[in-house]
Order: C-alpha cells, then structure tokens, then sequence
C-alpha cells in the first residue's frame, strides 16, 4: 500500500511508515496544485496533508476506490472537505491536543516581544544604532498586574489564561459556555463579553476556531473598540480579524501593538503590516517545537497505519450531518430526568452526550437518570483523577466527569472512543469543544440564571432523528 506525503513533515512519523508501506514524499520546498494533489489521490492509499492544501471534493473524487485515509498533519481541518471524504468512505484524521502548552508558550512569547518591543530592540542593535544607555531608548509596556483578555477559552486558551498567574494579571474571558462561578473562583478568571474585553484588556489573546461565526469576528466595530495602549495576539486563524483595517489601526497608533502568529490569506501577509515597527510577525509556528512536531508526525502515522491494517483511527473527523434542536424555557430537574429517560430508552451503542456545564443541583444529576433507567444502581461517582466509571452491559455506559479532573487541561489523555460501540456521558464537555463525534448529542443551560428552575435548556441532536422523536413524545406527555 502507498503513503502519499503532500509536504516534508519531521521524519519520526515518515519512517515509522515505511516499515509497512510504500513512502512517497513531496521533497520540494512548495505546495502540490491541484492537478499534483488529484493524481496523488488518486494513486495512494493514504494522504499526509497540510492546512494548506485544499482536499476539496475533485480531489477526494479522484481518490474514489483507492484512497482511504486523509490525515491532516494540524488539528485545523477546514482545509478538507469532510462530508465529500466520508460520503466516499474515506476518513480524515487531524492532530488535536498535542500543541496545546506549545502555542500558549507562543502567544506569551509574542505577547511579551510586542509590549517589550524586542523585536525592534534586536534589529536597533545589529544596525549598528546602540552608542549606550537612554532614559527613553525603546520603551515598552509592563505586563504585571495588567488585564488579560482571552478570547476563545478552549484547552489553548485556558493554557494562555493559566500563565497570567505568575504576572499576577486581572484575567477576562470569553467562551461559549462560561464557567460556573465556583470554577472562575478557583482560576480567578471573570466572564465578560467580547466587547468589554475589547474596552477594557491591556493585552487580547484570540484563541478562537475558524467558523462561519468567527470569521472576522473582529471586524471594523470591533476593532474600534481596543483600547489605544492594548497590545493584540493572534495564534488562531488569521481570517477572524479583518487584517487590512487592523493594518491601519496600527499604523495610525491606534491599537499599540499586535503579535501575529497567522494571516487572513496565508501565506501572503499584508504589506503595511511588514512595514510597521509595532507588529511582531511570525510564520505560522504555534506548534513549532521539535516535540510537538515529532508527536504530530506520529499521530498522522498512527492513524494511518490503524486505517490501512483494519483498525479504527484515533483521531477521526467526522462531517456534520443533518441536526436537529429542541429548546425548552423554565427547565427543572424533574424536566431533566425525563429527559435522561426518554433518551436512556433510545440510545443503544456508538452515542456520546456532551453535558456542558451543571445540570442539576449536583454534578451527576443527569447521568444519574440516565444511568438509572438502565440499570439498578443510581448512584454515580467520579473519584478524583478517575476519568471513568462504568456500568451496565451491552453497551456499557461510561460516565467521564471533567468537572473533578484536578487538571482540567490535561483532558488530552482522555481517549473516548476506547470502544465505539458503548456510550459515553461527558459531564463539563466545555473542555471538549474540538470533539465532534458522528452520534452526538449536546445539552446546553442558559448560565445567567442562578435558579437552575428558570434555565433554558437547548438540545442540539446530531443527525438521529429516533431521538429526537423520542425526546418530542416526552415533552408532549409534560404538556
């Protein structure tokens, strides 16, 4: 069987690969056309591909019969298109939770150059301009005791927030689903809207993923909100800022300073950027460290290799199918049993419920229904640092409770899909926002109401229409 590699990645993965499988490698410094990466599909068994290659749908359908596995050396995936790949039966694999600690020791590192101006420092010295010491030589800003604003407070985004402890930092964030009040007490982290972090951050860090919502979700309005001495990172996406505008704010001293580790049209860079002393470029290299790199080559490896030999792979991405949503006003924990029931009856193997956030008085309120209507035993518990508890048979249900996890950023040693046949119910699923398993219900509240009896509820059904039916019946029985 052909390995087809569209670009030279770290060689731990490439040899690995060769023990069983033919190798073949783009050794040359530039990514395949179109027209290269159609006959490569068409060719190979499996593709090693990066975010800069477009998989789109001519390409998977020129693979169509042979090819079998696309792994996408990034945890991105946008690059691919995922239903045309699984419609065809070939399945994409990316690289998540290996460059978690990495890219938030890069957004630190550009954090630090852009207020500090290290940058322009290191370029004063070697043109030969430092004749000493000046009271007003280059000067920066402090970071201690400032206010951090963390946008996009996923696995990255938490690692970026956790390092302002030791600078002693006001941190503000924003995500999705904020935290419950007792675990932004134990972080010291405060929930606020974007635009008050906008208003009021001394330093923005965007930690955000590349969707239809977060395309330039700082956009002219937004922008025009930074203060003027705040200093921006980027280690995201580059196309959720507009960049020319930003170009200009900087330009005209408007935002202070801004470190970019991505750009709207990689690789091009706009060229008033290149041209300002304020802004510390970087070329994409978030995960660039050689420890990082070599377990991201392992992982594409690993997964082809389960792929071509019969196995499951271990990082699979699914495409989204058709969804459904139910929404329900004034929920109480009487409702939320009902719930856990009706779907208890419904489910059978493969499913994973993400809970996010806290269902019920206490932490177990819906996996308790739920596993209570399966089997005898109601009681559930998670010991610290016990990942999983399970119960019943055929299929087991296993209960993952991030929530007492005493590290919640290392989930990344969490494997769910140990068995795809059983069921798995994930208690504080905010910690798991890249997972999108192909049978997959998420369960949300509405936080902003203390009083868990007037919480909205919204269920969002992944592509399995029984139940949602099953769920619509029970509601037609509360009425």
């Amino acid at each position: 069987m052909k390995v087809s590699v569209t670009y030279k990645i770290p060689d731990a993965g490439i040899e690995f690969l060769k023990k069983n499988y033919e190798v073949w490698v783009n050794t040359e410094e530039r990514n395949l056309t179109k027209e290269e990466l159609k006959k490569v599909a068409s060719e190979s068994d499996a593709m090693i591909t990066l975010l800069s290659d477009k998989i789109d749908e001519e390409v998977i359908e020129a693979g169509k019969g042979k090819l079998k596995v696309i792994s996408n050396y990034a945890v991105g995936y946008n690059n691919i298109d995922v239903k045309a790949a699984n419609d065809n039966g070939i399945v994409v694999t990316n690289t998540p939770d290996v460059l978690t600690e990495t890219t938030a020791d890069l957004a630190w590192a550009l954090m630090m150059a852009s207020a500090r101006r290290i940058v322009e420092a290191d370029h004063f010295v070697r043109e030969g301009n430092f004749v000493g010491w000046k009271p007003e030589l280059l000067m920066g800003q402090d970071i201690f005791g400032k206010t951090l604003g963390v946008i996009g407070l996923g696995r990255i985004g938490l690692a970026v927030a956790r390092r302002a402890k030791g600078f002693n930092m006001k941190v503000l964030y924003n995500k999705r689903t904020p935290m419950p009040k007792d675990m932004e007490s134990e972080f010291g982290f405060e929930y606020a809207e974007v635009d008050e972090i906008l208003e009021n951050a001394d330093f923005i860090s965007l930690n955000v993923p590349l969707t239809p919502e977060t395309d330039h979700m700082l956009d002219k309005e937004k922008l025009d909100k930074i203060k003027k001495n705040a200093v921006l990172v980027n280690t995201s996406r580059g196309k959720v800022i507009d960049e020319a505008y930003l170009a200009e704010k900087l330009e005209k001293k408007e935002i202070a300073a801004a470190g970019l580790d991505v750009f709207e049209n990689e690789p091009q860079v706009n060229e008033k950027l290149l041209k300002l002393d304020n802004v510390v470029v970087a070329p994409h290299i978030g995960s660039a460290t050689k420890e990082t790199r070599d377990k991201m080559s392992m992982m594409v490896a690993e997964d082809i290799d389960s792929v071509l030999s019969g196995g499951q792979a271990k990082n699979v991405v699914k495409s989204w199918g058709g969804s459904f949503i139910l929404e329900f006003k004034n929920i109480d924990e009487i409702k939320i049993s009902k719930i856990a029931k009706a779907l208890s009856k419904k489910l059978k193997t493969g499913h994973v419920i993400l809970l996010y956030g806290d269902l019920g008085t206490g932490k177990t309120t819906f996996s308790k229904y739920f596993i209570g209507s399966r089997i005898k035993t109601a009681m559930v518990t998670s010991p610290t640092f016990a990942i999983e508890n399970i119960y019943g048979e055929n299929p087991r249900i296993h209960h993952i409770d991030l929530y007492r996890i005493q590290d919640p950023y290392e989930i990344e040693y969490i494997d769910l899909f140990a068995d795809k046949e059983d069921i798995y119910i994930v208690e504080w699923a905010d910690y798991l926002d890249y997972l999108k398993p192909e049978k997959n219900i998420e369960i949300y509240l509405d936080y902003s109401k203390e009083d868990i009896s007037k919480r909205d509820l919204k269920i969002k059904i992944n592509d399995d229409i029984d139940i949602f039916d099953a769920i619509n019946q029970e509601v037609e029985r509360w009425k």
